[in-house]
């Protein structure tokens, strides 16, 4: 019987940090950063920290949801760390749970 091990994981090949605020106006200037630093590089992961939205909204969900499909088209996966539960239960209610998964737990789930 042949054993397949798990690949180690790798490293994430970019961090984004978030501010405390974000607004649907950032994503066009956000998207852009980050096409240019992933041009060129091989497909992987992109951690997202996420600790600093205080208050996040629906443009913040917005602007995740641009990131994530930046990141997409050039081959790259996002995952978003430090998420506070109220982002988990917004990411939840506007159906994009599995779209933007959190490192946090496995799927998002809305606090009950």
């Amino acid at each position: 019987m042949t054993t397949v091990q798990p690949s180690p994981p790798q490293p994430p090949i970019l961090v984004l940090t978030l501010s405390s605020t974000v607004a649907r106006d950032d994503a066009g200037p956000m998207c852009e950063r980050l096409r240019s630093q992933l041009q060129g590089l091989a497909p992987g992961t992109v951690l997202c920290d996420v600790h600093a939205l205080a208050a996040p909204d629906i443009a913040a969900v917005a602007v995740l949801a641009r990131l994530t499909l930046v990141a997409r088209r050039l081959r790259c996966d996002v995952q978003l760390v430090n998420a506070s539960d109220d982002l988990r239960d917004l990411l939840a209610f506007a159906g994009l749970g599995g779209v933007l998964p959190t490192g946090d737990r496995s799927g998002v789930e809305p606090r009950r």
